[in-house]
């Protein structure tokens, strides 16, 4: 398969810069401190419209966006390219590895890549910048484009004239494209070593479609490929509606896709219910995502995505780029569950990485579900089974993934007296909790940064449960 074309890097300036440029975060980012830059480019090819038998109904030219952070010309270098197909539910690209894993990929000298993977962040874009994304199209007839969907947006708004079934050609040539002389500037000269792909929830289920029709035909694209919070669901081939709830078609899947690289999915305790609302009803089902070359690490406690993280868009660029402001109330922020699931996601790619060269991962571990494949709960109200950190062997907390099908979960802290009994210090929490992490990092389910990470996460929940009452 020939390489799709590169065009770039664009502009990187205070007055012409990309959407979701580090300059932009709610706090921004030094990345040239670390000694890493940020780069833009946009790639153009030729894209399917596949019928479900997979013959090809149509051609369509198309052109995508890319990014990439990495580590600048004579800074170390790891060799690892993370590749992160950008989430879309909020209608602009999000990135779920990066928000996640940012400190993790500067303290290794990783390179981070995510590209666009659905119509309506490509109109986001536009509505961002019409010059500099006018080039952009994910269209069926280039000559008549639409018009940018606006600020009417609903998170799964499907655009007419635009197919979303391009994405599998798409993340064919992403790879093609890496692995290719012609990428070379993306990753400044280096090779790939290893090209790993992921990705995080609505854009898990893209990658988990990709895996189902088009993994077997393209063997050695990717050297590993991890899954954050997007169980097994799959996508339609083509561009479906909306169905009567407002969400986009799934297909779900009863058994993951085969695999011939190693493979490694992290679900999390919110993912049961939120699936729910789709028609999933297996999320938690013991040995769901296991198999040959495959690993599945249902999380307890967790939620389908964190609280709060210094990495985000900043409201201002979301609202230009016609979208909704992102807006966390206090008492939300102050409910919301805050047991970290990054921890996991960075041990998985960690994992993965080693798999490529022969060392075995952790093995999968399941949720304790009941006849209705409900996490059972346990007398604090936390999930029995699946991987136990410390804050769940631990508690000091009820966490609940998600009560109503919701993305943040809650949480509720134990009365002070409870939590003092038992851990009348904050020293004596920590030792509890990193007894418990230790031997996880040990077997391979944490790495020293989650490790660090937990550990902060203990000292917050300790003090909180502890504080006076007003």
């Amino acid at each position: 398969m020939t390489a799709p074309t590169l065009h770039g890097p664009l502009p990187n300036t205070d007055a012409d810069h990309q959407f979701n440029s580090v300059r932009d975060y709610d706090v921004p980012l030094d990345l040239a401190a670390r000694g890493f830059i940020e780069e833009e480019y946009f790639v153009s090819g030729r894209a399917a419209v596949y019928a479900d038998d997979l013959t090809v109904e149509q051609q369509v030219p198309y052109t995508n966006r890319l990014i990439v952070r990495r580590p600048a010309e004579g800074q170390p270098a790891s060799g690892r390219v993370l590749v992160e197909i950008l989430n879309p539910s909020n209608g602009y690209d999000a990135e779920g590895l990066w928000r996640r894993a940012w400190d993790w990929i500067l303290d290794h000298g990783h390179t981070y890549v995510g590209f666009s993977i659905k119509p309506v962040t490509i109109d986001a874009l536009k509505n961002y910048d019409p010059v500099r994304y006018a080039p952009l199209s994910w269209e069926l007839d280039p000559n008549h484009p639409h018009e940018p969907v606006g600020a009417d947006f609903a998170p799964f708004n499907v655009v007419e004239g635009a197919e979303e079934g391009l994405a599998w050609d798409v993340i064919t040539d992403a790879g093609h494209l890496l692995r290719s002389a012609a990428g070379e500037p993306v990753l400044g000269g280096r090779a790939p070593e290893p090209l790993v792909l992921f990705g995080q929830s609505q854009s898990a289920h893209y990658l988990n479609t990709w895996v189902r029709h088009f993994h077997a035909a393209n063997p050695g694209l990717w050297d590993a490929i991890v899954v954050s919070v997007g169980s097994t669901l799959e996508r339609p081939l083509r561009q479906q509606p909306m169905d009567a709830n407002g969400l986009y078609a799934t297909v779900p899947a009863e058994e993951a896709a085969p695999v011939s690289v190693p493979t490694i999915s992290v679900l999390c305790e919110g993912d049961v219910n939120l699936y729910r609302g789709h028609g999933f009803d297996i999320a938690a089902r013991p040995g769901l995502g296991d198999g040959p070359n495959r690993r599945a690490w249902c999380v307890a406690g967790t939620g389908h995505t964190e609280v709060t993280s210094p990495v985000m868009p900043g409201n201002p660029g979301i609202m230009r780029a016609g979208r909704k402001p992102r807006h966390m109330t206090p008492e939300a922020l102050a409910a919301g569950n805050m047991f970290p699931l990054h921890p996991a996601i960075t041990a998985a790619l960690d994992a993965a990485v080693a798999w490529i060269d022969g060392h075995e991962p952790p093995e999968s571990v399941f949720f304790s579900v009941d006849e209705a494949d409900q996490p059972v709960r346990d007398a604090d109200g936390n999930v029995r089974g699946g991987l136990r950190y410390g804050l769940i062997e631990h508690p000091v907390a009820t966490f609940i993934g998600s009560p109503t099908g919701g993305t943040l979960g809650s949480l509720e802290l134990f009365p002070r007296e409870r939590v003092l009994a038992r851990y009348p210090t904050v020293d004596s929490y920590l030792d509890a909790v990193g007894a418990v992490d230790r031997a996880l990092a040990e077997a391979g389910y944490l790495n020293a940064l989650g490790y660090r990470q937990m550990r902060d996460a203990a000292r917050e929940l300790w003090t909180r449960a502890t504080a006076p009452a007003d």
